[in-house]
């Protein structure tokens, strides 16, 4: 309700309110070529924030769109991959006698 309470006093009139799930399959589907709509297709779009990782399942047939499923874990992050990611480096410099980056 705060998303259209918003909307209103912005005073733009509001056609539809999508998931965002639901925006990103459309979108894709409008700016992606080269399958028919005859053919179902199943995409996964996978989203990395910074404090979560989403999965949505799209089924696309016959001019349908379809969201088959949706997960989120906030155990998968951009912030703990960075973390993992500095972490590597920071152990690869310790083998090669560098002071300690993060000790600073």
């Amino acid at each position: 309700q705060a998303c259209l309470d918003a909307i209103r006093i912005a005073g733009v009139q509001c056609l539809r309110l999508l998931h965002e799930s639901t925006a990103l399959a459309l979108a894709w589907r409008f700016e992606t070529q080269g399958f028919e709509d005859s053919t179902p297709i199943i995409v996964a779009f996978c989203s990395a924030g910074h404090s979560g990782l989403c999965v949505a399942v799209a089924r696309y047939e016959k001019g349908a769109i379809s969201i088959l499923g949706e997960a989120y874990d906030r155990s998968v992050s951009g912030q703990r991959m960075d973390k993992a990611i500095i972490d590597i480096f920071v152990e690869s410099l310790k083998k090669q006698g560098a002071p300690d980056p993060l000790a600073s």
